[in-house]
């Protein structure tokens, strides 16, 4: 549901901006995404939710036994990436090649 994906790009936007890169709060954040892409896979079984589940997942394991980083200032990036592909996700409804 392209729903969750417009809630999440503010998020996204919002964890690049003020430059967020604690590892608690970053895995955190990953396990309660891939909880919500889970139940989404749950309820309407799309390939898409259950990627975005297990990569979030894997995220949230990794940043729990990372080691700290020197120059976390990385993590920017990553999130303004984050966020354009949820948006194309979502202008994908519009055209004839919906992902949903």
């Amino acid at each position: 549901m392209w729903v969750k994906d417009l809630f999440f790009v503010p998020v996204f936007l919002f964890f690049a901006i003020y430059n967020v890169h604690d590892r608690h709060v970053l895995s955190v954040f990953f396990a309660g995404g891939s909880l919500i892409n889970a139940i989404f896979y749950a309820c309407n079984d799309r390939v898409k939710d259950a990627a975005s589940a297990v990569l979030m997942w894997v995220f949230s394991i990794a940043l729990v036994w990372a080691p700290t980083a020197k120059d976390p200032g990385r993590w920017p990036y990553f999130f303004y990436f984050a966020a354009i592909v949820e948006v194309f996700c979502i202008i994908s409804v519009i055209t004839p090649y919906n992902i949903y």
